[in-house]
């Protein structure tokens, strides 16, 4: 699983299935596969929900201790891969390298599943961000259907992915980008052809905070994320002018109104709104326990 381009619609509702069996504790598996985590890069949430599902479904795990293995020495990460394919029957893979996880399906022959590469695509998180939206709306029936994204919309591989795949299911999804220009998708760059090529009429941006809660009233979905400031070529100043949620700007949002974030957070949303039963974000970290078990269940 490399990218949310690549998964048919059959799938993708199986999964949404599965993870409500795995949820109510309808469905066992005593999966006896070793899955091998290798993460390249710093991970909290993705890292532990897929060890935590690997467990659950009965596997075992096999992960990469970075700073204790022969990374230190010098070895290539072709090398980290194919030694650590021979020892186990999935790999899942996080790494800095957009495309990354593309290049190891030319000389890796067990499954791998992309668990983020770069500022590429993170196709898990959006099938759990789904999964989440779905709890609450159906979003297979193809009704119209208003979501927000703030934040870090060119670099941020969690909104990548999701729009990929929202727009795979329904047509009638609108897209309301909030940012500051720098950090919208860029001309020439993946996403923005993608956008441009496949739901050019049902995307709006919000360049100034000004109309931001006339924005904010019409969602259905507000999903806000962090400034990833290691992945730009400028340098961001903290005078710039980004979405921080109050509970004065979500007052008069509509009722059913969820507010979603991939995590980690800085300062986008303060912890003063984790209560607030319109934050789900909590709701997110839950949920990728029994989409990452009904994934690794599928493949």
């Amino acid at each position: 699983m490399n990218s949310i381009k690549d998964l048919h619609l059959e799938f993708i509702k199986n999964i949404m299935v599965y993870s409500d069996k795995f949820k109510l504790l309808d469905f066992k598996t005593n999966d006896t596969r070793i899955f091998g985590l290798l993460f390249f890069e710093p991970s909290t949430r993705t890292c532990l929900s897929f060890e935590s599902a690997i467990h659950k479904i009965g596997g075992k795990v096999l992960k990469l201790d970075y700073n204790s293995s022969s990374k230190n020495k010098g070895e290539s990460d072709y090398d980290t891969i194919k030694t650590i394919e021979k020892y186990v029957d999935v790999l899942i893979i996080r790494h800095p390298e957009k495309g990354f996880i593309n290049e190891c399906l030319k000389f890796i022959k067990k499954p791998i599943i992309n668990a983020g590469d770069g500022d590429g695509e993170h196709p898990t998180q959006a099938l759990l961000d789904l999964y989440t939206i779905n709890n609450f709306y159906d979003l297979f029936q193809d009704k119209p259907f208003k979501i927000g994204l703030a934040g870090d919309i060119r670099y941020s591989r969690t909104i990548h992915s999701l729009v990929y795949l929202l727009n795979k299911i329904n047509k009638n999804i609108e897209f309301t980008f909030i940012s500051i220009p720098q950090l919208l998708p860029q001309k020439g760059d993946e996403f923005y052809n993608y956008i441009n090529n496949n739901c050019k009429n049902n995307i709006c941006y919000s360049y100034s905070m000004n109309d931001v809660k006339n924005q904010l009233n019409q969602l259905d979905v507000l999903y806000m994320t962090r400034i990833q400031k290691e992945r730009m070529d400028f340098t961001f100043q903290n005078n710039h002018q980004i979405l921080i949620l109050s509970e004065d700007l979500i007052k008069n949002t509509k009722d059913n109104l969820i507010i979603m974030h991939p995590l980690p957070r800085n300062d986008e949303i303060p912890e003063t709104l984790d209560n607030n039963p319109k934050c789900k974000y909590f709701d997110q970290v839950e949920n990728g326990v029994y989409v990452r078990m009904a994934i690794l269940h599928l493949i």
